[in-house]
């Protein structure tokens, strides 16, 4: 009779009417560490990591089968571990279901994403031995007031993104390290005065510098006033304000990061201050452009792109979901990456025959029907298009560097007979060697035949293309780790032929 090995043994136990918690060590090679297991007699199982020199433990999974609403209480003490971290993307199982959390005052740490997407968290205190808050750690929950302790001295990027009730956020005056002064409704940094993270009610004073990353990402802003003395707007700082409809950037501004308004769909003005000497909005077109360079820093709906601008910068029109076509005017050389990302609408773009380089993920998720590459375009970064509308791909007979030879509906580079980018009408050419990393992925295609030729087909090709039945090809080992659905249909030419 063969005997069962154990993968896990008890080690401690303790129980009480209120809970059971047991110290569990892995016996299996290479099994997960050893942890601790708290239940309480509502059936929530908490999960710690411990360490034996400190004594300390940190949460780092919360479990329950139970329907309903649930209160959370975290226990400062676990078999002689003291709770002191709440770790990492804890809060992973029927999240919709937990209200409030209470914290143990033993706690020092709260990890990046430790509470994002409790969507239901209504009320947390956070105790006074806090020191640390990680990134996003709050972001989309249902918290309408915050109070940040004396002890807080490190707060992470997008702490509060998402959070739509979120309407109070006071700091305790004690606070070394930050504040919220003149009632604003904002974390600052006191050293910096730069704004670390705010909500739909924040009134910036006139007293800050600098607005930080993820700052008002995914806040439910209606409006913003910066302050004269503002003189830096960080990356993603007000992304995905979907209600924000117009903008003025004073004078004082001399740095605008990427994506800083990317997502904005209702933003339809956009001003900058005609004493401002780093950027303009020259013409009224609506559009942040940096002034020594040419470039296109953020644009909205309503932009219109000036003839001498050089360059659409990264992200300057992502999410921009209300206009159907755009074309690019001659002086624009590059577009940068994801420019016009998530543009849901955009059927048509007319590109310059000045171009020469269009970044990473430039046109994903928009509705482009055809897609013409002009003869000066020499680089093209698409580890994915992201384009389910695509049918018709045409390059310019003078390129130099990409072709679509033999009308294939397709970008193939000509030196190394690469095919890169394909849609859903593409006919693979007999002199194709390779195909790129999602050369296909998110295309409508239903039906694509391999040639004897292709010798390697990269990872992810056939990513998400959900109307692919069938794949003729001679060699089925090259699409291990093409990311086919075990439905398609894999077929030989052999048997193709016999089909018809």
């Amino acid at each position: 009779m063969r005997t069962k090995h154990r993968i896990e043994e008890v080690l401690e136990i303790e129980s009480s009417d209120e809970f059971v918690v047991k110290k569990v060590h892995k016996t299996k090679e290479n099994a997960a560490a050893d942890y601790i297991e708290y239940v309480d007699n509502k059936g929530l199982y908490l999960h710690f990591h411990y360490d034996n020199n400190t004594k300390e433990a940190s949460l780092y999974s919360v479990f329950t089968q139970r329907k309903g609403y649930l209160n959370v209480i975290i226990p400062d003490c676990v078999l002689g571990y003291v709770v002191t971290r709440i770790g990492e993307r804890c809060y992973l199982a029927h999240e919709e279901n937990i209200v409030s959390v209470c914290l143990p005052n033993t706690l020092k740490s709260i990890g990046n994403y430790a509470f994002r997407g409790l969507i239901n968290l209504e009320s947390i205190t956070i105790p006074e031995s806090v020191i640390e808050i990680g990134d996003e750690a709050f972001a989309h929950c249902a918290l309408t007031k915050v109070f940040i302790p004396r002890s807080v001295t490190s707060i992470g990027n997008g702490v509060f993104m998402g959070c739509d009730r979120l309407v109070s956020i006071i700091i305790d005056k004690h606070n070394s390290v930050y504040d919220s002064r003149k009632n604003c409704n904002a974390i600052v940094s006191k050293k910096e005065n730069k704004i670390i993270a705010g909500c739909k009610t924040t009134q910036i004073p006139q007293s800050v510098l600098e607005i930080g990353d993820k700052a008002f990402e995914d806040c439910d802003l209606l409006k913003i006033k910066f302050p004269n003395t503002l003189i830096k707007i960080g990356n993603d700082a007000f992304r995905s304000c979907a209600g924000l409809s117009q903008v003025f950037i004073p004078k004082s501004i001399s740095h605008i990061a990427s994506g800083c308004f990317a997502g904005c769909k209702r933003l339809s003005s956009i001003r900058v201050s005609k004493s401002n000497q780093f950027y303009d909005s020259r013409g009224n077109c609506n559009a942040i452009i940096e002034t020594a360079t040419n470039i296109l820093v953020q644009g909205c709906y309503n932009t219109w792109i000036p003839d001498n601008i050089t360059k659409i910068g990264a992200n300057a029109f992502e999410g921009c979901d209300c206009f159907s076509s755009i074309v690019i005017p001659n002086s624009v050389t590059e577009i940068e990456a994801n420019a016009f990302a998530q543009c849901y609408n955009l059927e048509e773009v007319v590109l310059s025959d000045s171009i020469t380089k269009i970044g990473e993920n430039a046109f994903s998720n928009t509705c482009l029907f055809s897609l013409e590459i002009p003869c000066s375009l020499t680089q093209m970064d698409f580890p994915y298009f992201d384009n389910k509308h695509l049918l018709s791909i045409k390059v310019d007979a003078d390129n130099r560097v990409y072709d679509s030879r033999d009308n294939c509906n397709a970008i193939v580079e000509t030196q190394t007979n690469k095919l890169i980018l394909g849609c859903k009408n593409t006919i693979i050419p007999d002199s194709v060697e390779e195909i790129d990393y999602f050369a296909f992925s998110f295309t409508k295609i239903e039906e694509i035949s391999i040639p004897k030729s292709v010798h390697t087909i990269n990872q992810f090709a056939f990513l998400w293309c959900f109307d692919l039945k069938r794949i003729i090809i001679s060699d089925p080992s090259l699409l291990a780790d093409t990311g086919i659905v075990d439905e398609v249909e894999i077929i030989s030419p052999n048997q193709q032929h016999e089909k018809h």
